[in-house]
């Protein structure tokens, strides 16, 4: 499968485009994504799965020492999904008048409206 054919499979769900977007913030865990997307664990898994093996999204298991459970997983963007993600949101910025702003307080993405003047009207 070619690399625009990937890309366009991981975007073409809204599903797993919320995790992209959720996880171009910061790493999550799963049950840290589980809750912030509100889906079930068997939903999530799937997508998860696709996502990774699609190679947008990196499973990383750490070894802690001093803590229970001692190994710890989590979910982040590989390079590949960042420019997925980077290159969907440029797109939809094309589109029509919603705009994905990346917001200076908290770093999330967030829509907004820009006027002709270039100013951010509904963010």
């Amino acid at each position: 499968m070619e690399l625009k054919e990937k890309a366009i499979e991981a975007i073409a769900n809204k599903e797993r485009r919320n995790i992209l977007y959720l996880l171009d913030n910061a790493d999550k865990n799963f049950t840290e994504i589980q809750t912030e997307l509100r889906v079930d664990k068997s939903s999530l898994t799937y997508h998860m799965k696709k996502l990774v093996s699609l190679g947008l999204v990196a499973n990383i298991y750490e070894r802690r020492a001093n803590s229970k459970p001692r190994v710890h997983s989590y979910y982040k963007l590989t390079s590949f999904g960042n420019y997925v993600a980077d290159w969907y949101r440029a797109f939809m910025t094309k589109k029509g008048k919603t705009y994905w702003i990346k917001c200076q307080n908290c770093g999330h993405y967030v829509e907004a409206e820009i006027n002709e003047k270039g100013a951010v009207v509904n963010a």
